[in-house]
């Protein structure tokens, strides 16, 4: 088993590469920085610990074809694949708390993570792509500076269309908040589809993300942990009923609103 961190990238350059260089030094296998629509460019914040840290892998969780087009996606994560001489890697996802607030609308969300994993995968320095999907279009994209080739590619994936599609294009997947039975189940459900595309489960990647509030005062660490329930997976029956009665969760459903009013209003 391997340990990532995801950072956040309100953070500057300066505390994700100290951070990032401190993780190096303990053996973390991978920073990853989260994306929000307030937060810093997850590509350019990571530039200056891809050119400082030698062995870390670093990249972007999750961006989304929907406010960032697939060929953008591309030439950020070939740049800071460059700058960090092959450790760039990334996470693609259907979108979040940003395509709201754009009032974006997720249409064929599973399709349009497909096309941009199947761009990402097919782009290279050698031939210009051309890219004729369904809901993106490319024509003459030649990254010929590029000195890396593509690194590896994620999805972030819970639900079973998405894990299918993931099963057929992807490095691995990402999954979110689950806890063991359900991981289990997901690591059976994709094994079963890997070895239908005639891939080795061996050379497939699994991570979950488990969310932490990590503070020298414990105070602020119960405060942001609070902060974030209502947005870490709480409204899923399925995840939540692994451990609670449905009429328990019920009652969450019933107060769901307040519930997220909480943060705005500090009631916790």
């Amino acid at each position: 088993m391997r340990i990532g961190l995801i950072l956040d990238s309100r953070l500057s350059a300066s505390n994700i590469t100290e951070l990032g260089l401190l993780a190096e030094k303990y053996g973390i296998h991978t920073i990853w920085l989260a994306s929000y629509l307030d937060s810093r460019e997850p590509f350019t914040n990571l530039s200056q610990l891809a050119r400082q840290s030698s062995q870390i892998n670093l990249g972007p969780v999750a961006l989304n074809p929907f406010d960032t087009h697939p060929i953008r996606i591309a030439t950020g994560l070939l740049t800071l694949n460059e700058l960090a001489k092959g450790r760039a890697t990334i996470v693609i996802g259907g979108g979040g708390e940003a395509l709201q607030s754009l009032n974006l609308k997720p249409v064929r969300r599973v399709k349009a993570v497909q096309e941009c994993i199947e761009i990402l995968k097919s782009t290279s320095a050698a031939d210009p792509l051309d890219y004729n999907g369904e809901l993106f279009q490319v024509k003459n994209y030649h990254p010929f500076w590029t000195t890396q080739a593509m690194p590896k590619v994620y999805v972030a994936a819970n639900k079973p269309q998405m894990l299918k599609m993931s099963s057929r294009l992807s490095d691995g997947i990402m999954m979110s908040d689950l806890p063991a039975s359900l991981i289990k189940n997901t690591v059976e459900e994709v094994s079963v589809h890997l070895r239908t595309f005639g891939r080795e489960p061996d050379d497939f990647r699994f991570n979950n993300f488990m969310a932490w509030a990590l503070y020298d005062d414990k105070k602020e660490a119960m405060k942001e942990a609070k902060q974030w329930l209502g947005y870490r997976g709480l409204f899923r029956r399925w995840v939540i009923t692994t451990f609670m009665s449905d009429k328990e969760y019920d009652l969450i459903e019933a107060h769901k609103k307040e519930i997220y009013q909480m943060p705005v209003l500090n009631t916790f």
